[in-house]
Order: structure tokens, then C-alpha cells, then sequence
């Protein structure tokens, strides 16, 4: 396991110091890394989440009404901690954030294993879920997380959620549209390269989407951060 923060500390040590970190600390946090491992389970080629993860069983989807959701709302966590139920991108976002850690055959079975038991009742789920589906091949379903979901549903559904509409829920849905175009899009072109127009048209008009996101965002609450009766010219030049 890579030391990246102990790594960190070591070629910095004046600004470590000025942060106070210690060396024992530091000494802690490349025994930790030590110490961390990701399972895999033989019998199905993928990677549980948690040890033992894949032997609970799966959660009652069948059995669980719409008005259920987010099941954090209704169920308790001792409840959810016993079955096969993603809240958001776990594994799958080790499969981003470490995607040199997998090869490409564990992140196509990881996503395949993973994607029908997250019920993404966390905003944060849909770009890494769209970046995976992107570098896996699924080009629909990464659109589907990127364009439909994130874009025009996300910041509906975290206001229902919870109970407000905040400007900085517009900027991170912009963002993280961003972030999955980019990420999703610049590995399946080596993998899909006679799918390279159909992403392009995907891509632009993604981008242009999350930035309206952004923008009216910013134009909705521009009395609090504009000056006077400034006013956010929102023309594509």
C-alpha cells in the first residue's frame, strides 16, 4: 500500500512541522497504510467491499417500497450493515481513486457485481458510478448517471432530501459533471476508439449542461454574491 501521506510529510518536513505533525504520527500513518488491504473473493472474482461482505445476504429490493428511500431514512443501520446494500460508490470508488491497484478485467466484474446493489442515496454517487461505467464500456449508463441523473434530477433530489436548496449543491453538481466527463471519457477512448464521436457529441454537451448548472446557479443567488444590481450575462460566446 502506497504511503502518500507519510510520503508527503517526509519530503516536506518544515510544512509538517508548521502543521504539527509529529514523527510518530507519521510513523503511525505508514503503519496504517501498512496494514490496509482490499479482499477478494475467489468464488465470485470480485472484490467485497468489507471482509465477508459477499457472504451476507442481499438486501429485499423486491420488498422495498419508492417512499423507502433513502433507506437511511426508514431502516436502521444495524438492519442495512447485515445485508448486500451500497449506500453510494465504495468499492467502486477505489476503482477510481486507486484504478491502478485493478486490472481491467476486476473493474468490469467489480462494477457488473456492484452497480444493482447501489441504491445511490448519496449525492456524491453518480459521477464515480458514470466515470467506472464510462472506463468499463457501459457508454449508456455513464450517460444516463452523467447527463439525466446528475445533471437535471441531482439538484431536485437533494433539495427534496433535505429540505433546502443551497448555491454550493448547484457548483458540486456542475463539478462533478465535470469531473466524470473527464476521468470516464479520457480512458474508454483507448478502449472503445470507434465510439470517439458519440463521446465527443456526449461531451459537449455535457459540459454545456454543467455549466448552465453552474451558472444559474450563481444567477438564482446573485444578490448575495454580486454587488449592487450586477447582472451574470449567461450567452455561450
Amino acid at each position: 500500500m502506497q504511503h502518500g501521506a507519510a510520503e508527503a510529510a517526509n519530503r516536506h518536513p518544515d510544512k509538517a512541522a508548521g502543521l504539527g505533525v509529529t514523527g510518530d504520527e507519521i510513523a503511525a500513518w505508514a503503519r496504517a497504510a501498512d496494514a490496509m488491504f482490499v479482499p477478494y473473493d475467489d468464488k465470485l472474482g470480485v472484490h467485497p467491499q468489507a471482509e465477508l461482505f459477499t457472504d451476507l445476504a442481499v438486501w429485499d429490493f423486491a420488498q422495498t417500497r419508492p417512499d423507502q428511500y433513502p433507506l437511511m431514512l426508514h431502516f436502521p443501520y444495524l438492519q442495512l450493515y447485515r445485508k448486500q446494500v451500497v449506500k453510494q460508490a465504495d468499492l467502486v470508488m477505489a476503482l477510481h481513486k486507486r484504478g491502478d491497484g485493478f486490472t481491467a478485467d476486476e473493474k468490469t466484474r467489480d462494477f457488473a457485481y456492484y452497480e444493482p446493489l447501489t441504491v445511490r442515496d448519496s449525492s456524491l454517487s453518480a459521477c464515480i458510478q458514470a466515470v467506472i461505467a464510462a472506463q468499463v464500456g457501459h457508454l449508456d449508463l455513464a450517460y444516463d448517471y452523467l447527463g439525466e441523473r446528475e445533471g437535471r434530477h441531482e439538484h431536485h433530489r437533494l433539495q427534496e432530501v433535505t429540505g433546502h436548496q443551497a448555491p454550493a449543491d448547484g457548483l458540486d453538481c456542475g463539478r462533478r459533471r465535470i469531473s466524470a466527463v473527464g476521468h470516464g471519457d479520457a480512458t474508454n477512448r483507448s478502449r472503445c476508439p470507434g465510439s470517439r464521436r458519440r463521446i465527443l457529441r456526449r461531451r459537449v454537451a455535457a459540459v454545456i449542461d454543467a455549466a448552465e448548472t453552474v451558472l444559474s446557479t450563481v444567477a438564482s443567488h446573485n444578490s448575495r454574491w454580486l454587488p449592487g444590481d450586477a447582472g451574470l450575462d449567461r450567452r455561450v460566446r
